[in-house]
């Protein structure tokens, strides 16, 4: 199992994701990064990956959502 974190960092007066050193481009709304970083988290779950999705709000990492993965998937 590999445990997978995605990060959502204000930036550029929107939001973007951050995993592994990577910064992607920005979100207008925290709520559309949200949703798109959901959706991959999913599928990676399908594939026996953990995976945690952090918002940064006031220089603070919050953890938003801790994705388990599927029973039967491997990776």
């Amino acid at each position: 199992m590999t445990h997978i974190r995605y990060d959502i960092i204000p930036q550029g007066g929107g939001w973007s994701v951050a995993m592994g050193g990577a910064v992607g481009p920005p979100y207008d709304a925290l709520n559309d990064a949200v949703r798109d970083i959901e959706h991959v988290a999913l599928l990676l779950t399908k594939s026996g990956d953990q995976v945690d999705i952090v918002v940064w709000q006031g220089g603070e990492p919050h953890l938003l959502e801790r994705l388990a993965p599927e029973a039967g998937g491997g990776s």
